[in-house]
């Protein structure tokens, strides 16, 4: 008879969070996989369960994923959790849960945390239509290519974000999307939360000198359609009023997707277009 997978969701910050079935099914498993088995048995001591800990992430998984699978098909329970919230989100869980579907095992996924979930309802924008990109890459070069190709999606974006790279990301995101609304969640459930809202500029001037610390998600507004509806001839005469008054055709067509939200290249087109 084989196993079965429980995909657990874990808190956030707030210990009181974790669900009764999580707890009662920790308690229950064989094995408790996890991708920091230090954070882990610290939340299992808390919850007085002693259980073999056993690490997976992304640099051991082509060792681990075959031992667990064997241990899956003799039969064993295993939970898998994440560091903080659900297993699968932003992390190697998604995986092992591929492994199982493949080779029939079943599976089962347990409610609970999500920290893009939570900064996606706590931003107050739209969220009829959410588009979650895991973490920010790295280097700037790479955050501003990414920026560009989401420039027209009318989706709130939702990110994770490292407290290092916090302001050098504002940063991008004023540069490629203007004064488009900006939330970062900091620290979220967790004694010092913190929501800060508004442009990227505007909340680069709030954080001034401060040194961020702790978890960030940043939610980002979608294109609306209220600048869908923008007409071309609004354009044209934007930019035909700021070149009126001085501005080369590139700066007025910064200065008019500044002024209305608008993608770059949409005013750049409308700017360019035959007569």
């Amino acid at each position: 008879m084989v196993g079965k997978l429980f995909i657990c969701a874990t808190p956030i910050g707030n210990l009181g969070d974790i669900t009764l079935r999580v707890v009662e099914t920790l308690g229950q498993v064989d094995i408790v996989v996890a991708e920091d088995p230090r954070r882990t048995r610290k939340l299992l001591t808390h919850l007085d369960i002693k259980k073999k800990v056993i690490s997976f992430h992304d640099h051991n998984e082509a060792q681990i994923l075959p031992k667990l699978m064997s241990e899956l098909r003799l039969g064993r329970k295993i939970a898998q959790v994440s560091d903080a919230g659900m297993p699968g989100i932003a992390d190697p869980g998604h995986r092992l849960i591929k492994a199982c579907i493949e080779d029939g095992i079943p599976f089962e996924v347990l409610p609970g945390p999500c920290a893009f979930l939570n900064g996606a309802v706590l931003s107050g924008l739209p969220t009829d239509d959410i588009r979650f990109l895991g973490y920010f890459p790295r280097k700037s070069g790479a955050r501003k290519r990414l920026l560009k190709e989401v420039e027209e999606s009318p989706s709130t974006l939702v990110f994770y974000e490292s407290p290092r790279r916090l302001k050098q990301t504002l940063v991008d995101i004023g540069d490629v999307l203007n004064d488009r609304q900006v939330f970062v969640g900091r620290e979220l459930t967790k004694k010092f939360e913190e929501h800060l809202r508004g442009p990227a500029k505007q909340l680069l001037e709030d954080l001034g000198d401060r040194t961020i610390k702790g978890e960030l998600v940043v939610a980002i507004a979608g294109l609306r359609e209220k600048n869908d509806s923008f007409e071309h001839e609004q354009i044209v005469a934007e930019i035909e009023k700021e070149m009126e008054n001085g501005q080369s055709k590139s700066e007025a067509v910064k200065i008019v997707a500044d002024r209305y939200s608008l993608p770059r290249r949409l005013v750049y087109e409308a700017a360019h277009a035959p007569e």
